[in-house]
């Protein structure tokens, strides 16, 4: 349990230190194994700054490098207090954060574990959630309060996540047969290169909706300002329970004369479903 945890335990200071001794000046619930995950993931930052190459071979360095590390085990709990702890630090220092946090969800749940929940504040993490891999009777279910960044469930399978807050882009991308229930909005690229996946949207979903995407389910009640014309969804379906973006949407596809519209209608089918008024 997250007990009297410093909201902004660096404001202020003008000195970065180094990121163990910044660790050591938040004020948590002493828990040695939380303790153990914290000194870990000093290591793994200083650790992925020496990965060369381009921004996605350093990914796939990193990602190895996590699926052949044995973190310590943490149960869902503690889980919330290291995730929590680690989103306090600078921006410099939780740049791959996200990577960090799902591997530790992946062991817990691999144990056992199961309904995780995030608590996050301060600058929005990359990647949290990412190569998971559930089962399809028991998805791993992971509840986020607070916003994220981009990428969100990228490359897992078998998820089921809840977002209390706002996404990045890319939500969902490259996802299989997984759940994701935002709260809030998302700036574009919702659900993109996705299979089978339901992706909900209480907010706006942008641009760019389901690009390239494959057998996945758009619930939506915001508008939806684009489509991916060079790559298209295929038999993907939007649903809408406002009637208002539903018109707006199906005007925007339907009404237009050049032929790149009545295509994507070859690969999109747009859905109003009428609730009677209920939200």
């Amino acid at each position: 349990m997250i007990t009297q945890m410093a909201l902004d335990p660096f404001r202020g200071k003008k000195e970065e230190g180094k990121l163990a001794q910044q660790i050591a000046s938040i004020e948590f619930q002493k828990d040695p194994l939380v303790d153990a995950v914290l000194q870990e993931y000093a290591i793994y930052i200083e650790k992925c700054k020496n990965f060369p190459g381009s921004p996605r071979e350093r990914h796939e360095a990193i990602r190895y490098h996590l699926e052949t590390s044995n973190l310590t085990l943490l149960t869902p709990a503690q889980i919330t207090n290291a995730a929590y702890l680690i989103s306090q630090l600078e921006a410099n220092l939780k740049h791959y954060a996200g990577f960090f946090i799902s591997r530790t969800i992946q062991q817990s749940y691999k144990a056992g574990y199961n309904e995780f929940t995030l608590i996050l504040n301060d600058e929005p993490i990359r990647f949290l959630t990412s190569y998971l891999q559930g089962q399809p009777e028991k998805k791993i279910a992971i509840t986020i309060h607070g916003n994220v960044r981009d990428r969100v469930g990228h490359y897992s399978q078998y998820i089921d996540v809840t977002i209390c807050g706002d996404a990045g882009h890319f939500l969902g991308d490259y996802s299989k047969d997984s759940l994701f229930h935002l709260h809030g909005s998302a700036p574009g690229f919702v659900g993109s290169d996705s299979q089978s996946s339901i992706f909900k949207v209480k907010g706006s979903s942008g641009d760019l909706i389901a690009s390239g995407a494959k057998n996945s389910k758009f619930y939506l009640h915001g508008y939806v300002l684009s489509f991916d014309w060079q790559n298209p969804p295929t038999n993907c379906a939007l649903f809408f329970e406002n009637k208002e973006a539903y018109e707006r949407t199906g005007m925007y596809l339907f009404e237009k004369q050049n032929n790149r519209e009545r295509k994507m209608l070859e690969h999109i089918k747009v859905i109003f479903v009428d609730t009677g008024g209920r939200a």
